[in-house]
C-alpha cells in the first residue's frame, strides 16, 4: 500500500498548514458520537460490492473505526496450497502477531521488498544494530512511531530460514522503463515520467526527504493532527478501487502488475524446480492480492475460504474532537 503513505504524506503536509494557521495543534475536547441505528455495526464502510479487494475500512463501534487487511487460501489438486497474506506497513503490534502466526504455517514465505543492489552488500554486512538505526529513518518507520504504531520489517521474523525475497530490484524496475524510453513513442514519454516520479518516491520511502521528513516530525508534535493522520490511514481501506490519480499511471502498473508478473514468474519456477513444498505463503501489500489471485486463477488455483480479516489500525475519531463533518469528509474524499 506505498501510495497510500504517499497519499497521506501530501494530505499531512496541507492539514499540518492548516490546523498550525488554526492554532489547533494541542488536544481537542472529546466530541459526542453521532446516534447509530441498533444492529447495524459492524459495518464496512463503502462496500466496493463485487469488486474484490483486500483491504477495507469498517465501523465496529460508535467511535471505533478500523482499516482491516485480508488473506486467503488458494488451492490446486497436485500443486502447492498458496496462501496470499496482505499486509499493511506500519501498524498495530498485534496484527503483525496475527500474520505472524499465518505465515509460520507456511513451509515457505515469499516477501515483497525493492532493494538497491548497489547497497545490499554494504546493508548485509551491517550489524543488527546499524541495521535498526536504518530502519528508523524510513518514512514507514518514522510515520509508525509519530501514531504510536510499529513497522512491518521490525515487527516480521524475516530471518526465518522458510523465508526468501521475491521481488523486483530498483535496478530491475529501472531498467524496464528504461527499456520502454528507448522504444520511443507515447509509451515513451510515459515511462520517462514514471521513471522520475520513482526516483522521488524511493527518497520519500528512504526518509531522504526534508519536506517528508518535515511534515512527519510536525505529525508527532501535534496531537490534533496525529488523530486526524490516523483516520485517513483507517480510511485508507475504504477506497472503492485501487487506482491512484497521486501516482503516475505507468508507475502505479510498475508497483503494482509488474511486480506481480514477476512474483509469478518466480512462483511457478520454485512449484517447477522445488518439489517438496506444500504450503507456500505470498507475503505482499494488501492491495497487490487481488491481481494476484485473478493471476493464480488463471494457473487453475480456486479459494477455499472466505477472506480471512485483520485488524491493522484503528481509531476514535470522536474521541480526539474530530467531528462528524470532518470523519464524513475524510472517509468519502
Amino acid at each position: 500500500m506505498t501510495r497510500s503513505y504517499v497519499s497521506l504524506l501530501a494530505l499531512s503536509f496541507v492539514g499540518a498548514f492548516l490546523l498550525c494557521i488554526l492554532n489547533s495543534c494541542g488536544i481537542s475536547d472529546p466530541v459526542t458520537p453521532p446516534p447509530v441505528a441498533a444492529g447495524s455495526l459492524p459495518r464496512v464502510l463503502l462496500d466496493s460490492g463485487k469488486q474484490l479487494q483486500y483491504h477495507r475500512s469498517i465501523q465496529s463501534g460508535v467511535d471505533t473505526f478500523t482499516i482491516q487487511t485480508g488473506s486467503r487460501l488458494l488451492r490446486k489438486a497436485g500443486s502447492p496450497d498458496i496462501d496470499l497474506v496482505g499486509a499493511m506497513h506500519a501498524a498495530e503490534p498485534a496484527y503483525y502477531k496475527k500474520l505472524q502466526s499465518d505465515l509460520n504455517k507456511a513451509d515457505l514465505v515469499l516477501f515483497e521488498g525493492v532493494v538497491d543492489e548497489s547497497q545490499q552488500q554494504a546493508e548485509e554486512a551491517m550489524s543488527d544494530a546499524q541495521r535498526q538505526k536504518a530502519y528508523q529513518k524510513s518514512a514507514y518507520s518514522r510515520l509508525a512511531a509519530s501514531h504510536g504504531l510499529v513497522a512491518q520489517h521490525t515487527s516480521i521474523n524475516y530471518e526465518s530460514s522458510r523465508f526468501r525475497r521475491c521481488d523486483m530490484s530498483v535496478q530491475q524496475m529501472d531498467a524496464l522503463l528504461k527499456s520502454e524510453m528507448a522504444s520511443g513513442g507515447s509509451g515513451a514519454k510515459a515511462s520517462t515520467a514514471a521513471g522520475e516520479e520513482f526516483a522521488s518516491v524511493r527518497k520519500v520511502l528512504s526518509g531522504q526527504s526534508w519536506a517528508a521528513n518535515a511534515v512527519i516530525g510536525l505529525i508527532s508534535m501535534s496531537p490534533a493532527l496525529t488523530a486526524r493522520t490516523r483516520l485517513m490511514l483507517v480510511a485508507s481501506g475504504s477506497e472503492s478501487n485501487d487506482d491512484d490519480s497521486s501516482l503516475h499511471p505507468r508507475l502505479e502498473q510498475l508497483i503494482r502488475e509488474d511486480r506481480n508478473a514477476f512474483v509469478m514468474k518466480e512462483v511457478t519456477t520454485i512449484m517447477r524446480k522445488e518439489k517438496g513444498h506444500q504450503r507456500i505463503a505470498i507475503f505482499y501489500g494488501a492491495a497487490h492480492l487481488a491481481d494476484l489471485q485473478k493471476r493464480f486463477a488463471a494457473l487453475g488455483y480456486r479459494p477455499v475460504e472466505s477472506i480471512r480479516w485483520y485488524d491493522a489500525v484503528t481509531a476514535h475519531p470522536y474521541a480526539a474532537g474530530i467531528t462528524e463533518d470532518e470523519v464524513k469528509e475524510i472517509f468519502t474524499r
